[in-house]
């Protein structure tokens, strides 16, 4: 199931319940969106990907994925010629598309080591303390 396709199937269920004038279980409406949710999360793992596409969701280039696939890191479910990897075995690359910037630089790392406020940060730069 695609988000696209859980999407549709609730909005159809709105209209027919608006159609009917259906007044409804919250708890069990509750519980079949969560499991559709949850459908939906096993089905994007499940998710067969090119190198090219599965390379541009985490960040790696498309060599680098087939790389993994030659070294047994990431198994192959297509051929040899036209490798293919499921989704939700691809590995995480740190600061991919989406995560977090580290606190690297040495205006951060200053600020880190005791300046304590953007005041003191912009006297000790005055004083000539900051390094470049």
């Amino acid at each position: 199931m695609t988000p696209a396709e859980l999407r549709d199937r609730w909005q159809h269920r709105l209209d027919e319940f608006r159609r009917l004038g259906a007044l409804v279980n919250g708890e069990a409406v509750a519980r079949e969106i969560l499991g559709d949710i949850e459908q939906l999360e096993t089905d994007t793992g499940v998710e067969l990907l090119t190198p090219a596409v599965a390379g541009r969701r985490i960040g790696y280039h498309p060599e680098s994925i087939c790389r993994l696939i030659r070294q047994g890191k990431l198994k192959n479910y297509g051929t040899k010629h036209r490798p293919l990897v499921k989704a939700g075995e691809l590995p995480r690359k740190h600061n991919a598309p989406g995560d977090q910037p580290s606190r690297g630089g040495k205006v951060a790392g200053r600020i880190d080591r005791g300046a304590s406020s953007l005041d003191g940060l912009a006297r000790e730069a005055l004083a000539g303390r900051m390094h470049r």
